[in-house]
């Protein structure tokens, strides 16, 4: 029978949950859907120095299009590169909730870096979108 993932039941009091820098073994065994969720109280999410890449980044991009509880996310330290922002662009034309991105040190590169703006710049929300090399 396979575990059950430490996600699937957070407390309703936890809002806040870091999991940065995680080993490969660790990261590797998180399930992104029980984290980036409705059902989750979670509000603040740090996932940096995890080395996702930019297919992780577009698979939490995905998640976010629909998710409605995630405030602040922190992808830093993370190479997805131009596509994970891309990704992450789409995504934010649909989020209404997502208020802070970090995104710094990814190499999203000039391209990556534009068209996160672009798509901020049209948002009605307030956005912070933190970009450090």
């Amino acid at each position: 029978m396979p575990s059950k993932s430490p996600f699937s039941q957070l407390p309703s009091h936890l809002t806040t949950l870091h999991l940065d820098a995680l080993s490969p073994h660790l990261w590797q065994q998180i399930q992104m859907n029980e984290l980036i969720n409705d059902i989750t109280p979670i509000r603040h999410l740090s996932l940096q120095h995890n080395h996702m890449g930019p297919a992780q980044a577009t698979q939490i991009a995905a998640l976010l299009r629909s998710n409605r509880t995630i405030a602040i996310l922190n992808l830093a330290n993370n190479d997805i590169g131009r596509e994970g922002a891309e990704a992450l662009a789409e995504a934010l034309k649909e989020n209404k909730c997502l208020c802070a991105l970090n995104v710094s040190r990814n190499k999203l590169g000039d391209a990556g870096i534009a068209v996160l703006a672009k798509v901020l710049l049209r948002c009605k929300a307030p956005h912070q979108l933190i970009l450090e090399s």
